[in-house]
């Protein structure tokens, strides 16, 4: 396994995911901002990988297979003013010789273009990165790596 190349590869992925969110956040602002919902999803605010695939919004060759262990799950926050957030995560702390993975999850975060939120194992349920900090994770691990996509208020 070289490290290096499937962080990139994960980071990838989960960047893939955000912006699969991005698209789907953009299409349906309004519904999804004033009902938590839209149309083609169960539940909008945990799209799956299969509805984000139907509607057109995440790629068929998006693997949500995650290198170090797990996969991607998402979720999309309601925030102040109707801003909306959303989290293209891995699943399960990034493991690496059965420990938590800190430096992987780093190189991952930054392979992530831009959009990329890590736990600590200080903090294991707060994601924080270059663009956003103190965020709440939607899973609890010290090594818990995500991507994100946001869509102010309008």
């Amino acid at each position: 396994l070289d490290k290096g190349r499937e962080a990139h590869r994960q980071g990838s992925r989960l960047s893939a995911g955000a912006a699969a969110l991005e698209a789907m956040l953009e299409k349906h602002a309004l519904t999804l901002a004033t009902s938590g919902s839209a149309p083609g999803f169960v539940n909008a605010l945990s799209p799956t990988a299969a509805e984000l695939r139907d509607n057109g919004f995440l790629p068929s060759f998006v693997s949500t297979e995650m290198p170090f262990g797990g996969v991607m799950r998402f979720t999309i926050r309601v925030g102040a003013n109707r801003g909306l957030f959303g989290l293209a995560c891995g699943d399960t702390s990034v493991l690496t010789m059965g420990q938590p993975g800190s430096s992987v999850a780093g190189q991952i975060m930054h392979a992530a273009n831009g959009r990329g939120l890590r736990t600590t194992a200080a903090l294991p349920g707060i994601l924080s990165g270059p663009s956003f900090q103190d965020t709440p994770s939607p899973f609890n691990g010290p090594a818990i790596v995500c991507a994100w996509a946001a869509l102010p208020a309008q």
